[in-house]
């Protein structure tokens, strides 16, 4: 099958096709003839399994090892009912919360803040009540891979002073950084995701000052695992 047949087959996008692979989950075929992916039964069948998990808030490292065969889905499905029955009891208290909200529709500012110094107590904190947060960072850390920027040490007059520029950069943050195109408008890549960067010129007062802007070719490859 071709992704679009996969898609209406499984419910699971293109965009998660793309992600489950690269996540090291499905190993599609590619037709010779045009290299576009081709799913085989086996791939439909492991993909609505994932799906079938992850609706589950299965983790990705224990899909993949239930898929290659490292543990079992007994395993896999005993150790999530696990977590879920330990979220059931954070549940609960949220549930108390809501019946709270209910019984004041227009609550004070003295209500609210009572409210919000229960949620903070630790043990509430520490479930359900800190969700929210790690799933802002999981977005924004992803979407800042998509397009950063830094300011060289040394001006940038020629391909070679910005492909020494990125390379600097690239030792500052402690990632593997190989320029594959040296030009003004270079592409290189981090840790095997490819990127084309750009200088920009911004007004800083009475002076110029110098950016590289580094934006993804590939930014669907960055999505977080976020609904």
């Amino acid at each position: 099958m071709n992704a679009k047949q996969t898609e209406a087959a499984t419910g699971i996008s293109r965009r998660n096709l793309r992600f489950y692979e690269d996540q090291g989950l499905i190993h599609p075929h590619r037709n010779p003839g045009n290299d576009y992916r081709d799913y085989s039964e086996q791939d439909i069948r492991d993909l609505k399994l994932i799906r079938a998990l992850r609706m589950l808030d299965v983790p990705l490292e224990e899909i993949g090892a239930c898929l290659e065969g490292k543990t079992t889905l007994a395993q896999v499905s005993t150790a999530q009912q696990f977590r879920l029955e330990q979220r059931q009891k954070e549940l609960e208290a949220a549930i108390r919360f809501c019946r709270e909200l209910q019984s004041a529709p227009r609550p004070d500012e003295e209500f609210l803040d009572g409210l919000l110094n229960r949620m903070d107590v630790p043990e509430n904190r520490a479930g359900l009540f800190g969700e929210w947060t790690r799933d802002y960072k999981k977005v924004a850390k992803a979407e800042a891979k998509k397009v950063f920027t830094f300011t060289p040490d040394d001006p940038v007059t020629n391909p070679a002073e910005l492909t020494a520029a990125l390379c600097r950069y690239g030792e500052q943050q402690g990632v593997n950084l190989v320029v594959t195109k040296e030009s003004m408008a270079p592409e290189f890549e981090i840790d095997g995701i490819p990127y084309t960067a750009q200088l920009v010129w911004r007004r800083m007062g009475p002076g110029i000052l110098l950016i590289v802007r580094c934006t993804a070719l590939h930014p669907e490859q960055l999505e977080s695992d976020v609904p």
